[in-house]
């Protein structure tokens, strides 16, 4: 897995253009608005600050891998700190999601793999009228989550406690449509296709889909593949720590692969 995400990051590095090599006004506004990480809001400071105790807590617990497991943890007692590391979203991508949800106004939003609750609290934090609804399969790492989003003064988050097989059918028969949906737990392909062929039943033209770790196995870079090249997207943004899908009609059929600015994956570490 480590060779093939070596592998796969030399390749993205090869093809991948930059702000110059984009021609779509939709595209463009997108990269430079909602893509620009040396943007700062007020959010950060107190997330990350919850992150540093994260990261400082040498708690341990038990834990269960309900997905593909974890590259760099084997077994299932683990101290918090280290989920923190590994586990947890960096802060590349959590500001991504959060500029991404910013920039769009999503509203309606549904994460697949809670971890510690950071991904998440970036997703809410935008505005009061959001609503996340995120599903995690273990529960100790669950009960950790409530803990950080109630320090947070987040109470726009739901945390579900279950499997995502289990859960995500219940959840999406009694939920609006979905604005934005994060996938990132599991990795697995079979499974990674069946969650976003079930979200995609419940999106709207207007909705955004992202998955993390798309170069996490060469599994889940088939997977990542297929949804590319699915009818319905019509602009696949590989960013090679995660990938971005959208649905809008009246956008040319397009796969980019491109690097954020102060995207350094050596300095972040490969995917955990």
């Amino acid at each position: 897995m480590i060779l093939h995400q070596f592998k796969s990051l030399i390749r993205f590095y090869w093809k991948a253009g930059t702000i110059y090599n984009v021609h779509s006004d939709f595209l463009y506004q997108f990269l430079t608005t909602a893509m620009d990480l040396k943007k700062t809001y007020y959010a950060y400071p107190q997330i990350e600050l919850i992150r540093s105790k994260l990261l400082k807590n040498d708690r341990v617990i038990s834990i269960e891998d309900l997905g593909a497991g974890s590259h760099k943890m084997s077994t299932h007692d683990r101290k918090i700190s280290k989920i923190a590391s590994v586990s947890v979203s960096d802060l590349v991508s959590c500001r991504i999601l959060f500029q991404i949800v910013e920039y769009f106004k999503c509203k309606n939003i549904l994460e697949l793999g809670t971890s510690l609750g950071i991904s998440s609290l970036y997703l809410a934090s935008s505005s009061k009228d959001i609503r996340v609804t995120t599903i995690e399969g273990d529960v100790s790492i669950a009960n950790i989550a409530r803990d950080v989003h109630a320090e947070a003064h987040a109470d726009n988050i739901q945390i579900i406690h279950g499997t995502f097989e289990k859960v995500l059918p219940q959840y999406l028969k009694n939920s609006a449509k979905i604005d934005l949906a994060f996938i990132d737990g599991h990795h697995d392909e079979k499974a990674t296709l069946d969650y976003f062929n079930q979200i995609l039943n419940h999106c709207h033209y207007e909705s955004i889909i992202i998955l993390d770790d798309i170069y996490w196995s060469e599994g889940m870079t088939q997977a990542w593949m297929q949804i590319a090249r699915h009818p319905k997207v019509t602009l696949a943004l590989d960013l090679y720590i995660m990938g971005i899908v959208f649905l809008k009609p009246d956008l040319s059929k397009q796969y980019i692969t491109y690097i954020p600015y102060r995207f350094k994956p050596w300095k972040i570490g490969l995917i955990g």
